[in-house]
């Protein structure tokens, strides 16, 4: 039995409070791994390719992190407790988002990975580069840096990425535009955050499902479920063909 009660805050405030903070996460999450690669390259420091997968993974998603989370510590009213379940809307927990999170995933996986593949054959085509970032230093990788992306995009990534894009990018831009048009802007802005062109409109397909989710239940938690599910059944399928 849930005993919080619930306290009243100005919605619209907080967002126009929060969401400067939610842009500056992004920013510090994409400058931030850049300058400390150029950093250590001015020291001469060998940046092999474990290095790298740390600074694009480990440095970005917690430079979404840690600027909200020093601003909710510092600059913003109330209790941890409220800031994350009336705020972030971390409530409604149930364990039906577990079954709800396999179901989904059963159904639109097989469609995502098929428009990934078509868009990956025709970028070739015309002769672009396909591959993102990422996957090209995974190709490079060893074991230890597979594990890391494995662990960053189950466990860290779904959290940091559904706070500030279903709940603080959407809930931003519903003010001033419809629901549609909310979604699609936010779901698209989600895509590009991951830099990889083969993945703008599968992701962006994956972003509008999640928040949907958000908006049918108001709550972060099976957002969050279902990303992190979706991230868990790509990455065991990169590390089988791994180990193979």
């Amino acid at each position: 039995m849930n005993n919080y009660t619930y306290t009243s805050f100005n919605e619209e405030e907080w967002l126009n409070r929060v969401f400067p903070i939610a842009v500056l996460s992004i920013f510090c999450s994409v400058l931030g791994s850049n300058t400390v690669f150029y950093f250590l390259q001015c020291l001469n420091y060998p940046v092999n390719s474990f290095v790298r997968i740390i600074l694009a993974t480990v440095f970005v998603q917690f430079g979404l992190l840690v600027p909200l989370l020093l601003f909710f510590r510092f600059f913003d009213s109330g209790s941890i407790v409220q800031i994350f379940k009336e705020k972030l809307k971390f409530i409604k927990f149930s364990r039906q988002y577990f079954f709800t999170a396999v179901k989904i995933e059963f159904i639109i996986f097989i469609p995502l990975c098929f428009s990934a593949l078509l868009i990956h054959k025709m970028l070739v085509y015309f002769g672009l580069n396909p591959v993102s970032p990422l996957m090209k230093l995974m190709e490079n990788a060893d074991i230890r840096g597979v594990i890391v992306v494995a662990l960053i995009s189950v466990f860290i990534a779904p959290l940091g990425e559904e706070i500030i894009f279903r709940r603080i990018f959407y809930s931003f831009s519903n003010k001033m535009m419809s629901r549609v048009p909310a979604v699609l802007t936010t779901s698209f802005l989600f895509a590009i955050l991951h830099g990889g062109i083969v993945q703008i409109i599968p992701l962006t397909v994956f972003g509008c499902i999640l928040q949907f989710l958000y908006i049918k239940y108001e709550s972060l938690y099976p957002c969050i479920i279902l990303h992190s599910f979706h991230n868990f059944v790509l990455m065991t399928i990169f590390i089988a063909l791994f180990l193979k």
